[in-house]
């Protein structure tokens, strides 16, 4: 009989657990197979081949094999066997119910990351918005930022308390910059939230955290935006009051200066009658009587210049300071050198506020003025500057109107043309002009 046949009748004689047949089947070939069928062979007869395959085994053949196989030893393996294979069952169960705790561990643990990646959603989406309000509060701080620095420039020469503003443009620029700082932290900030946000349980915290530094901040921006504008309106309100003392002082400079103009005027004419009165009584002569003719021409001039005036609202008329209701008054005060400040501020007036046509009837108006006070003290005693576009913006020729223009460049478009007073030298109204 052979190895294998021995082992399948010990595995169907003795036990139907496979663990157990395992077992047996290792001890018996190790222990007993060398010897175990020549020791059967030679104490009875072996089963027949017929009944092999019919598992019919004779109760002699039964006994001896129970009797060489120690049967009773591996039955109490057996039963060790079996008691192992207990604890092992019931280790077994116990892991099965820590697997079933750990997957329930499981599942609470995902359904917290699930909430942790919609409350970092959540989060992010309140970043954004804190950005573009930061972004607007930005773009808010460089309008300020013009609007002061025009100011500023006016303030340079209008008022004599220029350490104090610039004492005030020096805090405001301090803010601004404190903003820019705060900018940057929070940009610094939303990269160091990108970068966290790979832990989203321990990010969470720090990104709340930040949420409340970032809300704090732009409370603050806000409440810095506010003190800016409040103070921009101060300035604005101290400017036009500056402007209106500089009115009225340049008003009295200009009376001042016409009747001293006159005078020297005056002299000179006295002088040269007096030096060349024998030697120039011809070309004098011509000279009135072209003069006359000159005259002639210029009040039919004037007269289509002053029913052009006269389609001006009563009121414009009024506040620009020089309302005439006849001819002769027109004339007679526009040969006047202090009523042309008056016609140019109230032509630039009506540019800024986009009336086009009232502007172009003031300009012809001082236009014809010039020639009058041109006639009155002298030729080219009054010039109007010829501003161009392109030419580099000059603070001694050139001024800016409103917070569309530049305070450094070249001249993108002329508003008005300024004039000189040749006599003195000076410049009384610079170009306006819009610089970029």
């Amino acid at each position: 009989m052979s190895r294998e046949e021995i082992k399948r009748i010990f595995f169907e004689l003795l036990t139907e657990d496979e663990e157990f047949k395992q077992r047996l089947t290792e001890f018996i070939v190790s222990a007993v197979a060398e010897k175990f069928d020549e020791r059967v062979v030679q104490e009875t007869e072996p089963p027949k081949s017929e009944e092999v395959a019919q598992e019919k085994y004779s109760s002699e053949f039964i006994q001896k094999v129970a009797e060489h196989s120690g049967f009773d030893k591996l039955r109490g393996e057996k039963i060790a066997v079996e008691n192992q294979c207990k604890e092992l069952q019931a280790k077994c169960d116990k892991l099965a119910d820590d697997k079933k705790f750990v997957e329930s561990q499981r599942d609470e643990l995902q359904d917290k990351f699930d909430k942790l990646a919609d409350d970092k959603k959540f989060v992010e989406s309140q970043r954004d918005d804190l950005q573009a309000k930061c972004d607007k509060l930005s773009n808010d701080k460089k309008f300020v930022e013009s609007q002061r620095d025009d100011l500023q420039t006016k303030f340079d020469k209008l008022s004599n308390d220029k350490k104090f503003v610039e004492s005030q443009r020096d805090e405001l620029q301090t803010k601004f910059d404190k903003l820019a700082d705060d900018k940057i932290i929070v940009e610094n900030q939303r990269d160091e939230l990108q970068t966290k946000f790979d832990k989203l349980s321990d990010d969470k915290k720090v990104v709340e955290s930040q949420l409340a530094d970032l809300q704090d901040k732009f409370d603050k921006l806000a409440a810095d935006k506010k003190i800016v504008e409040n103070q921009r309106d101060e300035l604005q309100d101290k400017f036009d009051k500056l402007s209106n003392d500089k009115k009225f002082v340049e008003s009295q400079r200009d009376e001042l200066q016409t009747k001293f103009d006159k005078l020297l005027g005056d002299k000179r004419i006295v002088e040269g009658k007096r030096d060349e009165l024998n030697r120039q009584l011809e070309i004098l002569l011509k000279e009135k009587e072209s003069a006359e003719k000159q005259l002639a021409e210029r009040f039919a001039k004037g007269w289509e210049v002053y029913q052009t005036f006269l389609k001006l609202n009563a009121e414009v008329r009024e506040n620009s300071g020089f309302y005439a209701e006849r001819f002769e008054t027109f004339i007679c005060k526009g040969a006047q050198y202090k009523s042309l400040d008056g016609i140019w501020e109230a032509a630039l007036g009506c540019k800024r506020d986009g009336k086009i046509d009232d502007a172009e009837i003031f300009w012809n108006v001082f236009e014809y003025f010039v020639q009058l006070v041109n006639f009155a003290f002298g030729d080219n005693f009054i010039e109007i500057l010829n501003t161009q576009t392109g030419e580099r913006y000059n603070t001694d020729i050139h001024s800016t109107s409103g917070t569309n223009s530049s305070t450094q460049g070249v001249v993108r478009e002329v508003i008005l043309a300024g004039y000189k007073n040749n006599n003195n030298r000076k410049i009384v109204k610079k170009s306006n002009v819009r610089v970029g």
